[in-house]
């Protein structure tokens, strides 16, 4: 074992039941989900995909402005992040399914901004203070043959002293940080305190749904290739001409049949059998465990157990509560990157301190939608009555009727809807 391989992290098991009420002290929590196991369910898992990539577009949709005292630090730092908006969205899928993701910010003939894998990264923290990184490694395993078989770990260590190479664990190369911070972004979701690495929406209760369905639908495909296929039934009085005939049936030829007799294909009226509800129940339990709404991952329908405006609702406040770790992200990376430029390009800037602002989800949306109504109810073409029923079909989510109940009764709610 490497000297390296002390630091990995430890992967986080589903809990045991509990089978005390007794608590102990709490510990710091290492641990997170393993991140070649959560690839591995985006890749195979329809779910995983369709929620980790709703949850970060809804993130990046519109983008997010720069702010800063410095007019030209300001346009600098613009540009830089508009320029590497793909990586910013990469890094913000990484963070919906893996819980973390990281940025790391270098210098490369201009600012270079590039995502590191979770699985590569590991955290050593101060033991005082866990948000507090003493140092970083970054691991890459390296195949010199097209075989496999002779592999290299590069590692780099990163420290706000200093910035080292190691190959095979053998130091190879050493620089001293000039910024004195570590040019390494965590962006860690959902963490409480005393967790030094995030969840994302992938958590184990929403794995353990995802898998369920899919494995029920699985055995109904199984059990409708076995119940679909008509069987061939013969209703007769005469029951031995009627076997005669079949024995020396040739399917290429009409299968002559004692006079009265009857012939019928035999089906199955419901070959899924109860899975059809079942599966409404997985499924349920998939978009309240996932904050994603139902019409989203392709299903809204008259049964509905609540409209479109309600199902925006949950997903519209993760988005604002990851928007909040964002900003705070790229605000530490604007520091870095300012100073990198001071360093490489002879830029002196008054201030490394900025401001991160994303719009609201859909605002830029509807005031579109809303310019354009007005424009027709100025015109007379329509009255202000009509212009709010286009908007309330038009992004329901997002208008709240005047008398709305705020009493919501989701028994109620069914009922009007399916009256």
């Amino acid at each position: 074992m490497g000297f390296f391989d002390i630091f990995k992290t430890p992967l986080r098991k589903v809990p045991s039941l509990i089978d005390s009420f007794w608590s102990k002290v709490a510990e710091d929590d290492y641990s997170q989900l393993d991140p070649e196991k959560l690839k591995q369910y985006y890749r195979e898992e329809f779910f995983v995909k369709a929620i980790t990539n709703i949850s970060a577009s809804f993130i990046f949709a519109d983008g997010f402005s720069v702010k800063s005292e410095d007019h030209e630090a300001q346009e600098i730092l613009q540009k830089i992040w508009d320029n590497n908006l793909e990586e910013v969205q990469s890094a913000g899928r990484d963070a919906s399914l893996f819980g973390n993701a990281y940025l790391f910010i270098g210098y490369k003939n201009g600012i270079d901004i590039m995502t590191i894998f979770p699985g590569k990264v590991s955290i050593i923290p101060n033991p005082a203070d866990i948000r507090d990184y003493k140092e970083i490694l970054i691991t890459h395993i390296i195949n010199q043959d097209l075989q496999g078989v002779i592999q290299s770990k590069i590692t780099t260590r990163l420290t706000p002293e200093f910035i080292e190479t190691y190959r095979d664990d053998k130091l190879t190369e050493k620089q001293p940080n000039k910024i004195k911070e570590i040019p390494l972004i965590h962006i860690a979701y959902d963490r409480f305190a005393g967790e030094l690495y995030g969840t994302g929406d992938i958590t184990e209760a929403t794995i353990k749904a995802i898998k369920a369905y899919s494995d029920t639908i699985e055995a109904a495909r199984k059990n409708l290739k076995y119940h679909g296929t008509p069987t061939p039934v013969i209703i007769t009085r005469d029951t031995e001409a009627a076997e005669n005939q079949i024995k020396n049936w040739d399917m290429n030829k009409a299968l002559l049949l004692p006079e009265d007799s009857e012939a019928k294909f035999l089906e199955s009226s419901r070959p899924f059998g109860e899975l059809k509800d079942f599966l409404e129940i997985l499924f349920y339990n998939i978009v309240i465990l996932s904050e994603t709404p139902e019409f989203l991952l392709g299903a809204h329908t008259p049964s509905s157990l609540a409209s479109v405006k309600e199902q925006m609702h949950p997903i519209i406040r993760k988005t604002k509560r990851r928007q909040l770790i964002w900003k705070q992200a790229i605000q530490d990376a604007n520091r870095i990157i300012l100073k990198l430029l001071e360093l490489n390009e002879g830029y002196k800037f008054s201030t490394y301190e900025t401001e991160v602002e994303f719009p609201e989800p859909y605002k830029k949306d509807l005031k579109d939608i809303v310019d354009s109504i007005s424009k027709l109810v100025a015109a007379g073409i329509i009255n202000e009555e009509q212009a709010k029923a286009i908007i309330d079909d038009y992004l329901p989510q997002l208008v709240e009727g005047e008398n709305e109940d705020t009493d919501y009764n989701p028994e109620q709610n069914w009922q009007e809807e399916n009256a």
